[in-house]
């Protein structure tokens, strides 16, 4: 790769950590607002609010 193989290999390293960070915080805020919304009502639900 020749002397620029320190730069390419950082550059990768840090875009795989970056990409699994942006996919581990997607996965833990998508439970989290899956949990949020369980608390409300399904559209269907017409019981009249009481």
């Amino acid at each position: 790769m020749g002397e620029h193989a320190g730069y390419i290999v950082a550059a990768y390293g840090i875009t795989v950590v970056v990409i699994l960070g942006v996919i581990g915080w997607t996965t833990f805020d998508y439970a989290r607002l899956k949990r949020a919304l369980q608390r409300f009502p399904t559209r269907g639900d017409t019981d009249g609010g009481a």
